[in-house]
């Protein structure tokens, strides 16, 4: 968002800026469209600290003229940890210019590769790509589990 303080960067990171703030998730994705029109983006939420790097690496490279590359984990989409296609930018906008934020409902307008969990887990058996760290103990365990503590 507009003004958001960061942590120090490496001078080589872009910071791109919502064109208006507040629009969550979406209105990020809108900003990075702007500035790349063309590009596709690997959208992963900050709060998911154990993402293992073969499984973006899959969802990358998976065939196909897709708006977006979603894992399903727990019968859930998960489009905060997916691939985003430029032919997605269009139905991002209208969504925000209707004030609809909601990345879910979204995909119901898009060309979507779902990807079952029985595709990716060989890359990430544990599903731990998909911990969610929202909260001090979420976050003691992941740092736990990335120390290599296997009972946490």
């Amino acid at each position: 968002r507009p003004g958001q303080d960061l942590p120090s960067l490496p001078p080589d990171v872009l910071v791109l800026e919502d064109k208006v703030a507040y629009q969550g998730p979406l209105g990020g994705l809108s900003a990075a469209f702007a500035a790349h029109p063309n590009a596709r983006f690997g959208v992963f939420g900050c709060d998911l600290p154990l993402l293992a790097a073969p499984l973006v690496a899959f969802l990358r490279d998976l065939p196909g003229d897709f708006d977006a590359v979603v894992p399903v984990f727990g019968s859930r989409d998960q489009p905060l940890h997916a691939i985003w296609g430029a032919a997605a930018a269009p139905a991002i906008d209208t969504a925000l210019l209707g004030g609809r934020r909601s990345v879910t409902a979204l995909l119901d307008s898009l060309r979507v590769r779902r990807v079952a969990e029985a595709e990716w887990r060989p890359l990430d058996p544990e599903g731990r790509s998909f911990l969610n760290a929202n909260r001090p103990e979420d976050l003691r365990l992941a740092e736990a589990l990335a120390n290599g503590n296997p009972t946490a």
